[in-house]
């Protein structure tokens, strides 16, 4: 997975800003699910057997399988990249969920055996299915991954499927990534999508990709592979005091353990809260004074939150903040 990285000029930049940006209500994205495939594995595992911090992974026949059927596997043979990069291997460091030869010629990554040439049997009808997904409280949801993929038209083909608690249907059929100068591998591409409706409020929600070989010999790598899932939901942030009269800077932003939040005016016994998109307060620190506190994740998930300053003398100041 590749992080974001920004100058300290670029942030305080971006921070000079945020009094424009938060003189209205905040329409954003709140990320509240996030697979990263991150098994330490660099070759052969099998996605059946990979468990995360959301739960078990699973694959399901949905047709005909032969004997030397396409196998769904979580490692590094195949690497997790950002978008607009070639596919590579990258050992046990960033693994993805892709689709390789059967058992026994081993997991080279996104490469697959589009026919068996009358002895081997790779016909393959198979979906790798994510744990339920609890999309309670969330709204107006995203899906958005990285992947790349190719095969055979629709012949040998790669399609998004969604769960809503009791039926799978096909919500996209996936295009095509690019090629570029990546042959024979393909360049990683950023995809997103709304779930359907019935997914809102929904706690039982999955996603899945379905893989369909037809064994006829004719097909091109890469197979597909996927990396970097998250769902997100639109949330009506909160509106920062128009009469707002202290700056604030966090450095860094975005940070994924602790940030240092600095005011441009000393405070008195200040109370600094952090809310969430849906303006709810997940952290507090009271009493502050001076002219720094310093921000720890401890509890919060990662995702876009505010921090709102208020004094005994009349001090208020909101920004926001981004936890990794």
């Amino acid at each position: 997975m590749k992080l974001k990285t920004y100058s300290i000029n670029v942030v305080f930049k971006s921070l000079f800003f945020v009094g424009i940006l938060l003189s209205t209500s905040v329409l954003s994205a709140q990320v509240f699910w996030t697979e990263a495939f991150q098994n330490g594995c660099a070759s052969g595992c099998l996605a059946n057997t990979y468990t995360g911090t959301n739960g078990a992974w699973t694959t399901t026949s949905t047709g005909v399988n032969g004997n030397d059927a396409n196998v769904w596997y979580i490692s590094g043979a195949e690497c997790g990249n950002g978008p607009d990069t070639c596919g590579s291997v990258c050992g046990a460091t960033d693994p993805s969920l892709h689709l390789g030869m059967y058992a026994t010629l081993g997991d080279n990554g996104a490469t697959y055996l589009a026919g068996g040439l009358g002895y081997l049997y790779p016909e393959t009808n198979m979906r790798a299915e994510s744990p339920i997904i609890n999309c309670s409280g969330h709204s107006t949801i995203t899906l958005a991954f990285n992947f790349i993929g190719n095969g055979d038209g629709t012949l040998d083909d790669a399609t998004l499927w969604y769960y809503n608690g009791s039926t799978w249907s096909q919500i996209d059929p996936l295009p095509k990534p690019p090629l570029g100068t990546c042959n024979p591998q393909a360049q990683w591409t950023a995809f997103s999508i709304q779930l359907p409706l019935d997914a809102n409020n929904n706690p039982n929600v999955k996603i899945g990709f379905n893989w369909t070989n037809n064994d006829d010999n004719i097909g091109t790598d890469p197979s597909f592979a996927v990396d970097d899932i998250t769902l997100s939901s639109a949330s009506v942030g909160i509106t920062e005091n128009p009469t707002s009269n202290v700056n604030l800077i966090i450095f860094p932003n975005p940070f994924s353990s602790f940030a240092t939040l600095q005011f441009s005016k000393p405070l008195q016994s200040a109370i600094v809260g952090v809310f969430n998109l849906l303006g709810q307060q997940v952290n507090e620190f009271n009493n502050v004074n001076g002219n720094e506190v310093i921000i720890q994740k401890e509890n919060m998930n990662a995702g876009i939150y505010f921090v709102k300053v208020t004094d005994i003398s009349g001090l208020i100041g909101t920004t926001k903040i981004i936890i990794e």
